[in-house]
């Protein structure tokens, strides 16, 4: 058995979400279950005592009639169904649940869909994010399922939860998901992966082909995979919604890092300085987004950073950075070398070999980039000495790149001639 569990975004210590939104939003759960429960018990009972006459309990034309019966149900005095069904019924439907399990189980999911969301979303659009993408999923779900009876009951927090999860998918989809990752033959440890990375596990290619199999004759199972797609989506609308009216911009992360970026932008009346990229970085060192653009800003001359800011700027560049952004920390290596600044050495110590090597095939590509690259490997080997091994190893690749620049200089020398 694999266990892979979300645990936070992938952000400084001090920026992780607190537990109090998820407790919040479990304790109104629990709330709507002990209102509920009696209603809930009462349409139990009538469920399990109801009689149906035996020529409406044999025929196969009789559905119309089982209608008759169920629309009778206790339960649809405070939840919806397709055949009788209201706002506030509907709405009321994401706190109602049919069981303990039930609630436990949708609580334990809430608690955690409302604490990842925290880094991004305050208390009140968490919570309006739940109920109106639960509303729109269990409404979805009443028009899409259960196409023969009219009067079963949608209720649940499920559609909810995965309004909250498409809302944390909106905001932290181009960042990394901090995961709890467990294997039998290994031990317990934390691992950050990129946030697309389970997207389509988790939602595409599990709860839409669920989602199809619901329309079939023979169900798989009682779960509302339809509520569940149709949440998300709804989620990821609201949080898409909001984005766009607040200004956030694709680089800004977490709400702190928004309200930092809103008040520098004001402060410098829209141009950030590149210490001001520094500051947004200090808050949150995991951004690569906002380092990619800065990078991007640098290579077109935008900004124009110092020795000192450029070295400021390298403690950011961490080995993971450069594993999944290889070619921007390219362009800023070529930029580094173009502008005639040098590589801090702390950095220069803490970079990998293998890295080096993937940073060099990446800048092979062009003429100014293996100079570049050169640059690199002569700053490398200087501050490297005390590590023979990795050292003899970077001469014989500068060797190999001193003769591939010699020979491609000689040939252009043979043309112009």
């Amino acid at each position: 058995m694999i266990l892979v569990v979300p645990i936070t975004p992938e952000v400084p210590k001090r920026l992780r979400p607190k537990p109090w939104y998820g407790l919040v939003l479990a304790g109104l759960l629990i709330f709507g279950y002990w209102e509920t429960t009696h209603t809930i018990r009462q349409d139990l009972d009538y469920v399990a005592n109801l009689e149906l006459p035996p020529d409406v309990a044999t025929s196969t034309q009789s559905l119309p009639k089982i209608d008759d019966y169920l629309k009778l149900r206790p339960l649809l005095t405070i939840a919806p169904a397709r055949g009788d069904w209201s706002l506030s019924r509907l709405l009321m439907a994401n706190f109602i649940h049919g069981s303990h399990w039930h609630l436990i189980l949708n609580v334990l999911c809430a608690f955690a869909g409302a604490r990842i969301c925290a880094t991004f979303l305050p208390l009140a659009t968490l919570i309006a994010i739940f109920t109106a993408g639960g509303s729109i999923g269990l409404f979805a779900s009443m028009f899409l399922s259960n196409p023969e009876l009219r009067y079963i009951p949608h209720i649940g927090g499920s559609a909810g939860i995965f309004a909250l999860m498409g809302a944390y998918y909106v905001y932290n989809f181009r960042f990394r998901t901090r995961y709890f990752f467990w294997f039998p033959t290994r031990d317990r440890y934390f691992l950050s992966l990129p946030t697309g990375t389970f997207f389509f596990v988790d939602v595409i290619l599990v709860e839409l082909v669920l989602s199809a199999a619901q329309v079939l004759p023979g169900r798989w199972d009682n779960v509302d995979h339809f509520a569940h797609v149709f949440g998300f989506m709804s989620g990821v609308a609201i949080a898409v919604f909001f984005r766009t009216a607040q200004g956030w911009p694709a680089a800004i992360h977490t709400r702190a890092e928004y309200f930092l970026h809103r008040f520098l932008v004001k402060k410098r009346e829209g141009e950030l300085t590149f210490a001001d990229f520094l500051t947004l970085l200090d808050l949150n060192s995991f951004n690569d987004p906002l380092k990619c653009v800065l990078i991007d800003r640098m290579q077109g001359n935008s900004l124009n950073p110092s020795g000192e800011e450029i070295a400021a700027f390298f403690r950011f560049i961490s080995p993971t950075f450069m594993r999944y952004q290889t070619k921007e920390t390219a362009i800023l290596i070529r930029t580094v070398v173009i502008r005639g600044k040098t590589f801090p050495r702390k950095w220069l110590h803490k970079l990998p070999y293998d890295l080096l090597i993937q940073i060099a095939y990446e800048m092979s590509a062009t003429q100014q980039s293996r100079y570049a690259l050169l640059r690199l490997f002569y700053t490398y080997i200087a501050e490297n000495a005390e590590r023979p091994n990795v050292v003899s190893r970077v001469q014989n690749l500068t060797e190999q790149l001193e003769n591939e620049l010699e020979m491609t200089h000689k040939r252009a020398s043979s043309y112009d001639v």
